[in-house]
């Protein structure tokens, strides 16, 4: 977020504004930043709060005796690698 900022400030020394195509009453250039820095912060928050989430959904699961991970679809192939892997003196018919 601080990169964010630091480079809305050089935009800004430059000259260069940032607008909204759909918002036409952003008339002052703190509106602006204000609006910029809460939609960056919203952004921020995002990612985080998701791998927060997903942690205590695992912790819950754990608690109820559920352990996280995806069922093996076992078929003929695979079967047959496991047992190679196993013994690897083994030849495949």
């Amino acid at each position: 977020m601080k990169q964010l900022i630091e480079t809305m400030q050089i935009l800004q020394e430059k000259g260069i504004e940032l607008k909204s195509p759909n918002a036409s009453d952003y008339t002052a250039a703190g509106n602006r930043t204000i609006v910029f820095c809460i939609v960056a912060s919203s952004v921020q928050f995002g990612p985080d709060n998701m791998i927060e989430n997903t942690k205590a959904g695992l912790d819950a699961a754990r608690a109820r005796g559920k352990r996280g991970r995806r069922l093996m679809v076992m078929d003929k192939k695979k079967a047959i690698a496991l047992t190679v892997r196993a013994d690897p003196n083994r030849l495949v018919d």
